[in-house]
C-alpha cells in the first residue's frame, strides 16, 4: 500500500514539475553518453568514432525519454489536459465560425 501511494504521489508530481523532470532525465542522458564516449576513447577509438558508438550503444534516446515521461505520467489527467490545451488552442474565431455554418458565403480568391 505504500509503495502504491508513493508511485500516486511522484506522478501527481510529476504533473506540476514535468519541465524540470525532463530537464533533469536529458542531463542525465546526456552524461551517460559522455561516459560511454569516453570509455570509447580510452580503448584507442577517435573521438567522434567514439561518441557515434556510444549513442549506438545507448540505444534510441528519444524512446528512451518517452518511456520516461510514459512511466511517470497519469494517462487520464494527461489525456483530458492535452484535450483542454487544444481546445482552446484551436478555437475558432467569430468570423471563421459563421464561415463554417453557411459554405456559400465564403469568398474564393
Amino acid at each position: 500500500m505504500r509503495a502504491w501511494f508513493r508511485v500516486a504521489a511522484s506522478r501527481v508530481t510529476a504533473l506540476f514539475t514535468s519541465r524540470r523532470l525532463d530537464e533533469d532525465f536529458d542531463a542525465e542522458v546526456r552524461i551517460h553518453i559522455e561516459m560511454l564516449t569516453d570509455e570509447h576513447v580510452r580503448r584507442g577509438m577517435a573521438r567522434d568514432e567514439a561518441r557515434r558508438a556510444a549513442i549506438l550503444r545507448f540505444g534510441g534516446a528519444v524512446q528512451i525519454k518517452e518511456q520516461h515521461r510514459t512511466d511517470r505520467s497519469l494517462p487520464l489527467v494527461d489525456a483530458t489536459l492535452q484535450k483542454m490545451r487544444s481546445r482552446t488552442r484551436s478555437k475558432p474565431s467569430s468570423s471563421r465560425r459563421r464561415t463554417r455554418r453557411s459554405p456559400s458565403g465564403c469568398r474564393i480568391r
